[in-house]
C-alpha cells in the first residue's frame, strides 16, 4: 500500500515539475507589452491583469484604476493561443494519469486486503447483469409510459385551450351584451324622464302607434315610386328641352345678327313679312271657310281653348277645348248651347286629333 502510494505521489509531481517548467510565451508578450502608468497611484498598489478568453480571441491588460486595454498584433494573440492549447494538453495529461494512479491503488488495495481479495464470481456478475437490463427494460417502459402520458397532456392541454379561447369568446359577447343591456337601460331611464307619466304611453298604445306608422310607411312606398318615375320623366323631359331651348337661342342669336345687319342698312326683312302675309290671309282663309269668328288659349300654361264660330251673322257658337297638364286634349263641349258633341269627343280624343274635331263641329251647327 505504501509503495503504491509513493508511486502515485511521484508520477505527480512529475507532472507538475513538468508543467511548472515549461515555457510560456505569454511571459515574454506580457515583458513586452507596457501598460499605461499610473502617476495617482504607488507602483505597489498597481496590478496587471491579463485575461485570456476560452477561444484566445480577446487579451486585455487592465489597471485597478483604469478600463483601457492592451492592444495585440497578430503575432501575440497566436503566441497566446499556443500556450493556451499547451495548458490544455497538460491538464489533460495530468487528470488521465490521476484516474490511471486511483485505479491501481484501488486494484493494489484489493489485493492487499488483510479479510482477502473482493472476488465477484461469475453468479453475482450474471445477478447485477440480469438487474442492469431489468432495470434498463423498466426505463424504457418508464419512458414509453412517459411518452404516451405526454401525449394524452398535450392533446388535454389542446382540447383545455380550445375550450378556454371558447369561453373567452363568449365572455367577451356577454360583456358586449352587457354593455348594450346598460345603454338600453339608460336610454330608457331617459326617455322615462323626458315624458311625463301622463305623456307615457303602454305597450298596446306604442305597437298600435308602431301599426299606424307601418301602413303610413307602407302607403308613402308606392308613392315614392311613382315620384320617382315622374323625376326619371321629368329629366328626360327637361334634357329635350334644354335641348330645344338651346337650338332657339341659336337660332334667336342669328336673327338678331340679320336684324342688326339690316338696322345697319336701312333694309327689312322682306322674307319675314311675306311670312307673316302669308299666315294673315291663310288664316283668314281658314277662319272664313270654317266660320271661326276667333279662336284663343286661357291659362299658362293653356288649359282652355275658345273659339267662335259664327253661324248666321249675328248669330255665333262658342266651342270650348280642355286641354290636360301635359298638353292633351281632355274635353270639349258648345257653351250654352244645347247641341250635344259628346260622340265627336269620344271619338276624336283618342287620337287627338283637334283639326278633324273643329270642322265636324262647325258641319253639325250649320246643319
Amino acid at each position: 500500500m505504501a509503495l503504491s502510494d509513493a508511486a502515485l505521489t511521484d508520477r505527480t509531481n512529475a507532472l507538475l515539475t513538468n508543467f511548472t517548467q515549461h515555457s510560456f510565451k505569454a511571459h515574454d508578450l506580457k515583458a513586452a507589452v507596457p501598460l499605461r502608468s499610473t502617476n495617482n497611484y504607488n507602483s505597489q498598489h498597481t496590478e496587471n491583469f491579463t485575461r485570456f478568453t476560452q477561444d484566445a480571441t480577446n487579451m486585455t491588460g487592465m489597471t485597478a484604476q483604469s478600463d483601457s486595454g492592451l492592444v495585440m498584433d497578430p503575432e501575440d494573440k497566436e503566441r497566446a493561443v499556443e500556450d493556451l492549447q499547451g495548458f490544455k494538453d497538460f491538464v489533460s495529461t495530468l487528470k488521465f494519469a490521476y484516474l490511471e494512479s486511483n485505479i491501481k491503488l484501488q486494484f493494489v488495495a484489493h489485493i492487499t486486503d488483510k479479510d482477502g481479495p473482493k472476488i465477484i464470481s461469475l453468479e453475482d456478475n450474471d445477478k447485477l447483469e440480469k438487474e442492469r437490463l431489468q432495470s434498463k427494460a423498466e426505463l424504457k417502459e418508464k419512458k414509453r409510459r412517459a411518452g404516451e402520458l405526454e401525449g394524452l397532456i398535450r392533446a388535454e392541454a389542446e382540447s383545455l385551450d380550445n375550450r378556454l379561447q371558447q369561453t373567452e369568446q363568449d365572455a367577451m359577447t356577454a360583456a358586449n351584451l352587457l354593455r348594450e343591456c346598460e345603454a338600453m337601460e339608460a336610454e330608457i331611464a331617459m326617455l322615462k324622464n323626458k315624458r311625463s307619466a301622463t305623456e307615457r304611453i303602454t305597450i298596446d298604445e306604442s305597437l298600435v302607434l308602431q301599426d299606424e306608422q307601418l301602413n303610413k310607411m307602407a302607403q308613402i312606398g308606392p308613392k315614392t315610386a311613382a315620384a320617382t318615375e315622374k323625376i326619371s320623366a321629368t329629366k328626360s323631359n327637361i334634357k329635350k328641352h334644354k335641348a330645344m331651348y338651346e337650338k332657339l337661342e341659336g337660332q334667336k342669336k342669328e336673327m338678331n345678327k340679320e336684324q342688326a345687319d339690316r338696322e345697319l342698312k336701312g333694309t327689312r326683312d322682306e322674307r319675314a313679312e311675306e311670312a307673316c302675309r302669308w299666315i294673315t290671309n291663310a288664316t283668314a282663309l281658314y277662319s272664313s271657310l270654317l266660320g271661326i269668328r276667333s279662336a284663343y288659349a286661357l291659362g299658362s300654361p293653356p288649359t282652355e281653348m275658345i273659339i267662335e264660330y259664327e253661324r248666321t251673322e249675328g248669330d255665333s257658337r262658342t266651342l270650348s277645348i280642355k286641354f290636360g297638364r301635359d298638353g292633351k286634349m281632355r274635353d270639349a263641349e258648345l257653351v250654352h248651347s244645347n247641341i250635344d258633341i259628346q260622340d265627336l269627343v269620344q271619338a276624336y280624343l283618342p287620337s287627338q286629333d283637334l283639326r278633324a274635331l273643329v270642322q265636324e263641329v262647325r258641319a253639325r251647327i250649320v246643319r
